[in-house]
């Protein structure tokens, strides 16, 4: 529809006392007729002119008046056609936005406690930092174990068989796939 005959056609609506529906297709087409000219002011009156046959309705058509302005007043603020002063002056109130949470900062120590210090709060505490490169508070414990006597301990027994392969863990010296593996399959 042409710029000049939505104009005509929604100020011809106004003065039947007629609502241009459905809500969201009356604030496009004007919005796309706002891009093409820059009167805002014929615009800005084309809404006032809906918004006050909206509110003017009487009888059972009230409720339905009231909820195509506040869908109006949705819409025209969605496609940022107009700012929240000026909707909120001329169309109706909008609800006000959530205010945005502001997430807590919490203590590192906070989180990280030995749940066993509430059974027994005399226990030994060792608190270490790797930031900061080493013990902070509580006691340091004294670990005897030298290199020589980890290296000098015997080594594991290695079975001389083929290795277990991470892809197919249940090829094993000789036994079939996967599907082999399990009695169902």
């Amino acid at each position: 529809m042409p710029e000049g005959k939505l104009v005509k056609r929604v100020e011809q609506l106004i003065t039947e006392g007629k609502l241009y529906r459905p809500v969201d297709e009356f604030v496009e087409r004007l919005g796309l007729h706002l891009s093409r000219t820059p009167d805002r002011e014929l615009l800005y009156s084309l809404l006032k002119g809906m918004a006050t046959v909206a509110k003017g309705m009487k009888g059972r058509d009230r409720k339905s008046g009231e909820q195509y302005v506040r869908s109006m007043a949705k819409e025209i603020l969605m496609r940022d056609m107009a700012n929240r002063d000026w909707i909120e002056e001329n169309i109706c109130a909008l609800p006000r936005p959530k205010p945005v949470k502001e997430a807590k900062l919490y203590d590192r120590e906070a989180l990280c406690r030995d749940i066993r210090l509430k059974d027994n709060p005399e226990w030994e505490r060792v608190v270490s930092n790797a930031a900061e490169g080493g013990q902070r508070e509580g006691t340091v414990l004294d670990v005897s174990t030298s290199t020589s006597s980890i290296l000098d301990s015997p080594a594991k027994q290695v079975s001389p068989g083929k290795p277990v392969s991470p892809v197919k863990p249940f090829e094993r010296l000789g036994q079939r796939g996967a599907r082999g593996a399990y009695p169902h399959g």
